[in-house]
């Protein structure tokens, strides 16, 4: 989730996180244009969530 988002407020995309089951999320310091402009902080953040996704058993 990016914390600094103007367009999607972050306390929504914490909203939407909890409803999802056993759903993680990673916080990215950064606005919503995160991937292009942050992407030393977004890289990491996208990277540890696709390991923890790998992780899991189906």
């Amino acid at each position: 989730m990016t914390a600094r988002d103007r367009f999607i407020a972050p306390a929504h995309q914490r909203s939407l996180a909890r409803r999802i089951p056993g759903a993680a999320t990673y916080e990215v310091a950064a606005g919503h244009a995160a991937c292009v402009l942050a992407a030393d902080r977004w890289v990491p953040a996208l990277l540890a969530a696709v390991h923890s996704v790998r992780g899991r058993n189906p």
